[in-house]
C-alpha cells in the first residue's frame, strides 16, 4: 500500500466530491506527522478530526509547546 502524501492528496481530491465522507485520525506516537496531515488536508479544503487520548504523553506533549 503507498502511503505517500501525493497519494494521499489524490484520496483528498476524490473525498472532496463526497461530502458525506469523514475523515478521522488517531495520534498515537508522531503528532509532528499528523500536523504535517492536517496541513495538507488544509490546503486541499478537507476537514478531519484528531483523536489523541487524554492519559498519553502525546497530549502532554502538544500542549506543551510553543
Amino acid at each position: 500500500m503507498d502511503f505517500t502524501i501525493e497519494k494521499y492528496n489524490e484520496l483528498l481530491d476524490a473525498l472532496k466530491h463526497h461530502k458525506d465522507h469523514r475523515i478521522r485520525h488517531d495520534v498515537d506516537l508522531y503528532p509532528e506527522r499528523s500536523l504535517r496531515i492536517a496541513k495538507v488536508e488544509a490546503e486541499a479544503g478537507v476537514g478531519a478530526t484528531y483523536y489523541s487520548a487524554p492519559c498519553t504523553s502525546i497530549l502532554t506533549a502538544i500542549l506543551s509547546r510553543p
